[in-house]
């Protein structure tokens, strides 16, 4: 028996309204992948534990079957790994993206997806300006790149956000701060004059592409450890393909080979192709190959429907065909993102993820397409989405749920323990006392008590739910005038908004107390918007039908007249 696992970068995200509320997933042409679907076993896992960053470093190890909990301590130590930077005592490691700032806001993230050749000279520059016994700058590939500091551990603690996280917003509000910040900023803002005039931007305005304006610091981590090999945690000798550094890294913290396959890069511009034959003829040699494919969350971190779809159909129809054709022997796969990035927010999060187990020993089970929506109805959910590679690589070829029903029962039995242990409980506010006391005792030190809540929930049930939950601890107004206090100055602030991101941003906060307001009076929102929804549509086709009765055309009728016709249609529908 062989296996393979194809990490689709990014691949899931969320319904857009602008495409009939499909996701991009929903959207791609994938024939291939369906096929498999109708013939393997399709469900969802969580890649990111409760409480930590939804990273590409901290999926990707969950689908590698290692638990993020025990051994993730940072992502610019696996890409120093990856690229033989040493990390010795007293140093720190950060990424060092090139990006492009314009008018003060974050243009582009990757300075126009920088070539690797054009980046290395701006980063031999950096270097000789910036450089030193204290400051050392090493080229990666395209625009990551990595920043060492020696003697000066206190920079880790500073809050960094990473730039594709803020397309289009004004960087001052999200360079490094806090505790150890300063040196962060300044190389930042000394690295502007270095970059200005160099030869290789002028090049590339003259040619009408983006320049790298600045350098980006964040990441931030010291020394990582190694993780246990992968042979001999799971029996097997596997390699893997990638065009980042980062899986890079991880690969050589568990031990596996690195293929160095010509034409795999981190962009569109991959030979989806060759990577696929690349892989699957090193199973010569190797029980077990990870594909990595970067391009669908590169084009989703630019906000490209067209291109994210465009890159999942080439990794169905250069990828996925071979492995439906391949004839070597039994061939076992997996497929899956490692991560949702939405179109709409440009960035990761921590969702649940799809997830397709194909080969001997799995079966169909009624799903037809390798989507987020299909793979929810299933019903099959991985708590911790680690022990997906266990499953893929189990001799007896079955999907145990008993694993996944055993969690669950464990966590009724301790949560109950008036019913199925010796504490007594005075009345049900006694009982659910005891379940938010033992819930905490469960989390995981440093976890949110709002992590274990599905960010798929729909908005009104999610807002609902962390409200319930902060209030549990006494994050509450006292009554409910207080929140019609709120309210009041929601209204206030969303009128003085004067921008579209701010009008959006004090729209939610309205939302939100309105939210609140309902939950302190006991009233459903989401019926009581289906029923505001419901009334509006009955006495709308009302004003219809009372303009075909008089023989008037709706859309002649002046603004005041409209509104007398309105009043007229409540009368008649309560």
């Amino acid at each position: 028996m062989k296996y393979c696992v194809l990490i689709i970068d990014g691949a899931a995200g969320w319904p857009l309204p602008e495409r009939g509320g499909r996701t991009c997933l929903e959207l791609a042409d994938t024939p291939h992948l369906d096929a498999m679907v109708s013939e393997g076993t399709l469900g969802l896992a969580r890649t990111v534990p409760a409480g930590m960053e939804p990273s590409s470093a901290c999926a990707c190890m969950s689908v590698l079957g290692y638990d993020p909990r025990v051994y993730y301590k940072g992502r610019a130590g696996i890409e120093a790994r990856s690229m033989g930077i040493p990390v010795n005592e007293g140093e720190v490691v950060f990424r060092c993206n090139l990006v492009a700032v314009r008018d003060g806001k974050m243009w582009d993230y990757s300075a126009g997806h920088i070539s690797t050749d054009e980046a290395g000279e701006l980063v031999v520059a950096l270097n000789q300006s910036l450089g030193g016994d204290e400051v050392c700058f090493y080229p990666g590939v395209g625009y990551r790149h990595i920043c060492k500091l020696k003697g000066h551990e206190e920079a880790l603690p500073a809050v960094c956000t990473p730039p594709h996280d803020i397309p289009n917003k004004p960087i001052a509000d999200y360079l490094p701060r806090g505790s150890g910040s300063d040196i962060l900023r300044d190389l930042v803002a000394h690295s502007e004059a270095v970059l200005k005039d160099h030869p290789v931007n002028a090049a590339r305005i003259s040619r009408g592409e983006i320049p790298a304006t600045t350098i980006w610091l964040f990441w931030g981590t010291g020394r990582v450890p190694d993780m246990p090999a992968f042979q001999s945690v799971y029996g097997l000798r596997a390699a893997m393909t990638s065009g980042v550094d980062l899986l890079r890294g991880l690969a050589m913290m568990a031990d596996v080979d690195v293929l160095d396959i010509t034409g795999v890069t981190d962009g569109p511009d991959n030979n989806y192709g060759a990577q696929a034959e690349g892989a699957l003829e090193s199973l010569k040699e190797h029980d077990l190959v990870v594909i990595h494919i970067e391009a669908p969350d590169e084009a989703a971190h630019a906000g490209s429907i067209g291109d994210k779809i465009d890159t999942i159909q080439r990794i169905d129809a250069e990828v996925i065909r071979r492995f439906r054709t391949w004839q070597e022997e039994d061939l076992r796969v997996l497929i899956m993102p490692d991560h949702p990035t939405p179109i709409k927010t440009r960035t990761h999060n921590e969702e649940p993820v799809p997830f397709l187990l194909w080969g001997p020993g799995f079966a169909g089970h009624g799903a037809k397409r390798f989507t987020e929506a299909e793979a929810k109805k299933t019903g099959l959910f991985l708590e911790e989405g680690y022990t997906i590679m266990g499953k893929l690589t189990d001799e007896t070829g079955e999907f145990e749920l008993g694993d996944v029903i055993k969690g669950i029962n464990a966590k009724l039995i301790h949560r109950h323990p008036h019913i199925f242990g010796t504490r007594q409980a005075r009345d049900a506010e006694e009982v659910i006392a005891n379940w938010e006391a033992l819930k905490e005792e469960e989390r995981e030190e440093g976890a949110s008590m709002l992590g274990g809540v599905p960010g798929e929930m729909p908005a009104l049930g999610y807002s609902l739910e962390i409200q319930k939950r902060v209030a549990r601890v006494g994050f509450d107004w006292v009554d409910v005038d207080g929140v019609i206090e709120k309210l009041a100055e929601e209204v206030g602030e969303f009128k003085q908004a004067g921008s579209q991101e701010r009008r959006e941003q004090e729209f939610g906060d309205l939302l939100f107390t309105l939210v609140n307001v309902a939950r302190r009076l006991g009233v459903d929102s989401e019926a009581a918007l289906r029923g505001a929804n419901r009334r509006f549509y009955q006495r709308f086709t009302c004003m219809e039908e009372l303009c075909l009765q008089r023989g008037l055309r709706f859309g002649d009728l002046s603004f005041e007249e409209q509104n007398v016709l309105w009043e007229e249609a409540k009368a008649l529908v309560q």
